[in-house]
C-alpha cells in the first residue's frame, strides 16, 4: 500500500479485497479525506469486496503527518469493519496505518483484530 498513499497531502484509505489464496481480486481506493482525518464507513468497504468476490480484504490508510500511532477513531474504525465483515463472511486480514517512509502499524500485531477472524 505504501507506495500507493504514503507520500500523499491528505488521508487515502485504500482496500485490498483477497482470494482464498490471498491474492488481489481488486484494489480499490475507497475515500480521501482531510489532512488528519478520512471518514471510513463499513458498507463502503464491504461493499466493493462482495462485488469482486473477496473472501478477506486489508485495508490500509496514511497519516500525512508521518506519524503512524493509531488514534481512537482508527481503532474504533477497525472494530466496527471487523464486525460488519464477519457478518458477511468476509476475514478482516488487517487494518494498516502508513506513515513515513518505511513506517506503519499492522492493527492486527497491535491486538485490535481477533486471531479467530
Amino acid at each position: 500500500f505504501a507506495p500507493f498513499i504514503e507520500n500523499k497531502d491528505r488521508e487515502h484509505l485504500v482496500m485490498a479485497g483477497l482470494n482464498q489464496k490471498l491474492e488481489p481480486t481488486i484494489i480499490q481506493t475507497i475515500h480521501i479525506g482531510t489532512i488528519n482525518q478520512s471518514l471510513a464507513f463499513p458498507r463502503d468497504i464491504l461493499k466493493a469486496a462482495l462485488l469482486s468476490n473477496s473472501v478477506s480484504i486489508c485495508i490500509a490508510h496514511n497519516h500525512p503527518s508521518g506519524d503512524e500511532t493509531a488514534s481512537l477513531a482508527d481503532i474504533q474504525l477497525t472494530a466496527r469493519l471487523e464486525k460488519a465483515a464477519k457478518l458477511l463472511q468476509i476475514k478482516l486480514q488487517d487494518h494498516l496505518i502508513i506513515g513515513s517512509t518505511g513506517k506503519f502499524l499492522s492493527m492486527r500485531a497491535e491486538g485490535h483484530i481477533s486471531e479467530d477472524t
